[in-house]
């Protein structure tokens, strides 16, 4: 799922875009498309660490870095700037990942909506333009590994969308063991990745 806000000096516009449901998000996760240049995208992904790695088998924030390496190596392959990681939107997007596990609830609007929750963060308020995105995916066991969770969010044309966003500068990447649906299982992973510019 991925939501998009924004903000051109006084006035806010918020555009929230469905995809998929979850559960079939995660379950046509797989490899990347075919005819790609350059290295495979399993190639790609193996030059990140933690791509493969299970929830429960490693810790979360291995997992973020895998992501965050993972969602820069697809913007790359397709010419453009990575991403800079930015403290107030990782905490923010963990944050966000506890709340959908603890409450349950699978939603951009789990506990307010994007814009309210990344203006609670030292990203915003800037006084300035700005743009922040957000996508979510939760899976299990292998389904819950960074490279299947980028993988599905690149085959859905939303979630690529969002990932392939040539104004976005900035991203934060918050994963936590447990889902919605399986609060308490090391096995589930819960993923939110934030995207955002200033100007």
């Amino acid at each position: 799922m991925d939501a998009l806000i924004h903000r051109r000096r006084a006035r806010l516009l918020r555009l929230a875009i469905v995809a998929v449901p979850a559960a079939v998000a995660v379950a046509v996760a797989g490899p990347g498309p075919a005819g790609t240049v350059g290295l495979s995208a399993e190639a790609a992904d193996a030059r990140c660490k933690g791509a493969r790695a299970n929830p429960g088998n490693v810790k979360p924030g291995v997992v973020q870095r895998a992501t965050m390496c993972l969602i820069n190596k697809r913007r790359a392959k397709n010419g453009l700037a990575t991403l800079n990681r930015r403290k107030s939107l990782r905490r923010a997007a963990k944050r966000h990942s506890v709340r959908m596990r603890n409450r349950p609830c699978f939603s951009h609007t789990c506990g307010g909506s994007l814009a309210k929750r990344v203006s609670n963060t030292a990203y915003l308020p800037c006084g300035c333009s700005y743009g922040v995105g957000e996508t979510l995916a939760w899976g299990a066991r292998s389904s819950g590994q960074a490279r299947r969770i980028v993988s599905s969010w690149m085959n859905s044309p939303s979630h690529r969308a969002a990932i392939l966003d040539r104004r976005f500068r900035h991203f934060g990447i918050g994963v936590v063991w447990g889902s919605p649906y399986s609060p308490g299982s090391s096995s589930h992973a819960t993923y939110t990745a934030m995207f955002g510019f200033k100007s």
